[in-house]
């Protein structure tokens, strides 16, 4: 179990979260963070992240196929399968 004192790693989904709400921008600003935020999750393996993140922000259906084969991928990888079967 790991100390109290250490937080799990945040998604750079959850960051853009507070971003955004803090900061008050405008629907193309926080596309423009949505979108640094989906690349970089997908580069650090976080493709469920990547996935909420582009269905949130609205990114479209080319982002949202990226993530989607990049889950399926990785649920391959992993060998589980009925999570692959479910994408």
């Amino acid at each position: 179990m790991a100390p109290a004192n250490i937080q799990p790693k945040m998604s750079e989904l959850d960051r853009t979260r507070r971003i955004t709400r803090r900061m008050g921008l405008s629907r193309e600003g926080a596309r423009n963070i949505a979108e640094q935020a989906f690349e970089a999750d997908l580069r650090g393996q976080r493709p469920e992240a990547s996935l909420r993140c582009a269905e949130e922000f609205r990114l479209g259906e080319q982002w949202v196929t990226r993530a989607a084969v990049a889950l399926f991928e990785q649920h391959l990888t992993r060998h589980e399968f009925r999570d692959a079967l479910q994408l």
